[in-house]
């Protein structure tokens, strides 16, 4: 009969698998969210230095045409910085997702892993009885037999 232990390791292996695969997910929505900041840091960086550009060339007599050229540009910026914040909101969004995906398959695996081991020590336990058992039966005959001969 084979054992429960040697039965669930299929599930177990299975369940390593999926564990393995959450944790990949995990990983790349973290990098996703951290691509997501690094960009939205980027564009803040980029509007902060042409504003102070817009304002260099203002104070050095910057037409009005042109001028109205910096402002929507910065204009555009400010929007492109709000979609990002969106960007990062869904990333990060992901991202817990792919956490609680994550801490699911892990607590199964350990489940099981833990549920074999009960069942490897019970078969153990089992085991270990037998064994008693064979021995005291040996002892038992053998002490029967010595009985039978001193007679």
């Amino acid at each position: 009969m084979a054992r429960r232990s040697k039965k669930m390791e299929p599930v177990e292996r299975l369940a390593g698998m999926r564990e393995e695969a959450a944790l990949k997910q995990l990983g790349e929505a973290l990098q996703a969210v951290e691509r997501e900041e690094s960009r939205l840091a980027q564009l803040e960086d980029f509007q902060r230095e042409y504003r102070q550009r817009m304002q260099d060339a203002g104070r050095a007599g910057l037409s009005g045409e042109s001028m109205r050229g910096y402002v929507r540009f910065t204009e555009q910026l400010g929007e492109l910085i709000v979609t990002q914040g969106e960007q990062i909101r869904q990333a990060r969004g992901r991202l817990d997702l792919a956490r609680a995906n994550w801490q699911h398959h892990h607590g199964r695996h350990k489940a099981v892993t833990a549920l074999i081991e009960r069942f490897r020590a019970r078969e153990a336990r089992e085991a270990d009885r037998r064994e008693q058992k064979d021995s005291d039966e040996l002892v038992s005959q053998r002490a029967a037999r010595e009985a039978q001969s001193g007679d």
